[in-house]
């Protein structure tokens, strides 16, 4: 669940060369089309403008005394959309002054939809915790990342309102839109409930006490739900809540059939600012979203679709809500218009 006001933050910096499109050529006047065509055919082909090639550079550090940390490896992951996996997509290492660089990628786009695609860079080696890279404005378009030795542990035990262990849950101390990288950072929870995290940063203050840790459970059937330890190593119960299951189907007004793929997207309404949650539909155009308790607006979309909102639906928690089909037309979604 993502915080709308932020939902546009660009997590890489691009330059990207912009496409002049070619106008159209004029017929000739009558009588000049043999020379026009024959100057045509002698003149060079124009250049096509293409975006330029996209990097990611990067920096690692030791967060104990700021030297540069060599042969770390550094793996590269890209988000498609909104509800598409963490996909690891390249794998390098750091040189002797602790750089490293990904090229020839396909720039980000910022769109917060469909064609939304961003990349996270996180370090992953044995002699270290797991490691995320940052842009930190004094240093530039470099990542910047502060790598500590200090491991930490997080072990417990997910459970619902009722006591009951809560089997196939996430538990992710790293996750955007509730997707996480399965193995670091996250651990799926067992038929008893239980879970373990490794490699987890042990940060501390400078009088040596623990900043202690943040983690999130993701399950299909509950609410996202927030935990926290006070210090690593730890072992620790969370109660998941039980929401409002929503469900509905969305069909494709323009050929008549059901819309998979479909992003759904959930804006739950509160007086200082709204949340967004995302779904996707199935091949039947089904979806399924687990919401807290609230009001909400509800709008689907797809490729060179959009529908009208469903707005101010109440959710309550423990029961459920069937949505009317939601129709996809043809057209494109301002996100940044639509309420």
């Amino acid at each position: 669940m993502r915080n709308a006001r932020t939902a546009l933050r660009i997590s890489v910096i691009a330059v990207v060369a912009m496409t002049v499109p070619f106008s159209a050529a004029e017929e000739p006047p009558a009588g000049k089309a043999q020379a026009s065509a024959t100057a045509i055919a002698e003149k060079p082909p124009a250049k096509q403008n293409t975006p330029a090639a996209y990097k990611i550079r990067g920096h690692c550090v030791d967060r104990a005394d700021n030297s540069s940390v060599a042969s770390v490896r550094v793996l590269l992951f890209e988000l498609a959309g909104r509800t598409g996996p963490m996909l690891q997509s390249a794998e390098t290492t750091t040189d002797a002054k602790g750089d490293y660089e990904f090229s020839n990628l396909a720039p980000p786009r910022d769109t917060g939809g469909l064609d939304r695609l961003e990349y996270k860079v996180l370090i992953v080696d044995p002699n270290w915790s797991i490691g995320m890279g940052f842009f930190v404005p004094p240093f530039g378009p470099v990542l910047q990342t502060w790598l500590i030795r200090e491991q930490g542990r997080l072990t417990g035990k997910v459970v619902n309102s009722r006591g009951q262990p809560v089997a196939g849950a996430i538990v992710a101390g790293y996750s955007i839109d509730g997707r996480t990288i399965p193995g670091i950072l996250s651990a799926p929870t067992g038929t008893d409930g239980r879970f373990s995290i490794e490699k987890i940063p042990v940060q501390r203050k400078p009088d040596g006490t623990q900043l202690g840790a943040s983690f999130r459970v993701i399950h299909p059937d509950y609410p996202e739900t927030i935990g926290r330890a006070d210090e690593l190593p730890a072992d620790v119960t969370v109660t998941v809540t039980d929401g409002c299951t929503v469900t509905g189907r969305v069909i494709d007004a323009v050929t008549g059939k059901p819309a998979a793929n479909a992003l759904i997207t959930s804006q739950l309404l509160k007086q200082a600012n709204w949340q967004e949650t995302f779904a996707s539909t199935d091949a039947r155009g089904h979806f399924h979203l687990a919401l807290p308790e609230g009001r909400y607006h509800f709008l689907a979309e797809g490729p060179d679709r959009v529908s009208v909102a469903l707005t101010d639906r109440e959710c309550v928690a423990g029961q459920s809500l069937e949505l009317p089909p939601i129709k996809l037309i043809a057209g494109g979604l301002d996100r940044k218009s639509v309420v």
